[in-house]
């Protein structure tokens, strides 16, 4: 984050998020004489004057973890950003999945053993459309949502996530679990994706909004073969794996 005043940093945060830590926030003029503890809860207080959040917010992670400045996110902005992807349909910044973890087309058949009924490359299928919003110009991913626009939700998988407490939360656990699992240095981005169990017509979805990274990119790990780092970027309404050019093409993009 290039210094300045904590004027300078609403602006751009309003106008397309900003990328910083709390170090950098506590060098900022209204910040610097305090101590540490004063400054995180002054920073917290100052921006939520602005209707600004940190993500994640100050109680989680390390000082120098990089998180992102933004409009607080409501409720009402994730329905709305459901509705405004139903209403759009698949794109470069829309993606629909059925379900994160259960094969919908077998799941009931009782020609297929029960755990055939669940996948960790269905995990990786939203885990690879996160990967690519951060890449190229962000998005919006519905998990409980069908190709063509019917809304499905996550209850049918809920008996089959690993994992105690409600179940709900124990969904969210898992989609936390795989995201650090599949994503390569989750923690320099994780600022970047927000997510929200929203209820429609009776049913759950979770939406997934993801802004693109300013600086970086984000490479994956896929489940069979953990020890391959791929980088995904969006092409039309699905996401295309890239090759050594196009990566360091990308990173001279993303170099400030």
């Amino acid at each position: 984050m290039a210094s300045g005043d904590f004027l300078e940093l609403v602006v751009q945060a309003y106008q397309s998020g900003l990328e910083c830590t709390i170090h950098d926030l506590r060098r900022l003029p209204d910040f610097s004489e305090l101590g540490a503890i004063s400054a995180c809860a002054r920073i917290e207080e100052a921006l939520l004057e602005k209707g600004l959040e940190l993500n994640p917010p100050i109680s989680e992670g390390e000082l120098d973890q990089v998180r992102v400045v933004s409009r607080i996110k409501t409720n009402e902005r994730f329905r709305q950003a459901l509705h405004d992807a139903i209403q759009d349909g698949e794109g470069q910044e829309v993606e629909f999945k059925e379900s994160l973890y259960l094969k919908k087309r077998i799941f009931g058949d009782e020609r297929v053993p029960r755990d055939k009924w669940v996948s960790d490359e269905m995990v990786f299928e939203c885990i690879k459309t996160i990967c690519a919003f951060l890449n190229s110009d962000g998005g919006t991913l519905l998990v409980g949502v069908s190709d063509d626009r019917e809304v499905c939700g996550i209850e049918c998988e809920l008996d089959f996530i690993p994992g105690k407490g409600s179940e709900l939360d124990s969904w969210e656990l898992f989609l936390s679990s795989c995201l650090d699992k599949y994503i390569y240095d989750y923690r320099s981005c994780i600022g970047h994706i927000s997510r929200r169990l929203v209820s429609q017509e009776g049913k759950t979805v979770c939406v997934i909004m993801v802004r693109p990274r300013a600086q970086g990119i984000t490479v994956c790990r896929r489940p069979a073969q953990m020890n391959d780092e791929i980088v995904y970027v969006r092409n039309g309404n699905g996401s295309a794996e890239i090759k050594a050019r196009a990566i360091e093409a990308l990173i001279r993009s993303r170099i400030v």
